[in-house]
């Protein structure tokens, strides 16, 4: 009886490459790749929680959000009754443009004087706040900036919805309009919390600090 004679080795090793070849073929076709979906026209920054965006042509992305100078993202908030004020209870805070340089912040609004203030030291008093659970300390600015903010806002009313232009409920209820249509909360639990509120939370992440322009080309990791 014959014994088949095994394969040549050059055969077998012709196959392994295949085989491999393959497989990476396979996994590279799995990967996500980095595809231009866009390009950046414009950042805003806003000092002050939910208040007015200052434009910039250039900002470095950090941990702590965007910064310009002397200028950081979300550095600044309004406190009430031991809670951070937003648009959701206070409307026209959308207008308050709040600008930064090395020692000092200047608020401004509209039919308001603009005040400017030296920035906190070490010395000013603490000043605690809440928002949705979320308890957060601060340097308090002083009485001139307690009064201006006093003054402007002089009605006490709450609002829950805005047009960012002008600070006045929009009669389309956009963008929650369009919102609820894919943002609405899916799970038992998110539902119970936030009802028939889109969701907005972020789901973006820094994970490299850098610089950012416009006209940069935005990336979008796709299958």
């Amino acid at each position: 009886m014959s014994v088949p004679s095994a394969p040549p080795p050059l055969l077998l090793a012709a196959a392994a490459v295949l085989a491999v070849s393959g497989l990476l073929a396979w996994r590279y076709s799995r990967r996500r790749h980095w595809v231009p979906v866009g390009t950046l026209s414009a950042i805003s920054l806003y000092p002050l929680k939910s208040g007015a965006g200052l434009r910039c042509q250039h900002a470095q992305v950090t941990a702590f959000g965007l910064r310009s100078g002397p200028k950081l993202d979300r550095c600044l908030a309004v406190v009430c009754n031991d809670t951070i004020l937003c648009a959701m209870s206070r409307r026209t805070i959308v207008l308050i443009k709040a600008d930064l340089d090395d020692d000092s912040v200047t608020l401004s609004a509209p039919a308001m004087t603009p005040l400017r203030v030296p920035l906190p030291t070490e010395g000013n008093s603490v000043v605690h706040g809440e928002q949705f659970g979320t308890h957060n300390a601060g340097l308090d600015l002083g009485e001139q900036a307690s009064k201006w903010l006093s003054d402007y806002f002089a009605d006490g009313k709450a609002y829950t919805l805005m047009y960012f232009r002008h600070g006045s409920r929009s009669q389309l209820m956009e963008p929650l309009r369009t919102l609820r249509t894919f943002r609405l909360a899916k799970t038992k639990e998110e539902k119970a919390m936030y009802k028939d509120s889109p969701l907005l939370g972020n789901a973006l992440g820094v994970d490299v600090e850098g610089d950012i322009h416009v006209g940069d080309t935005v990336y979008a990791l796709m299958k």
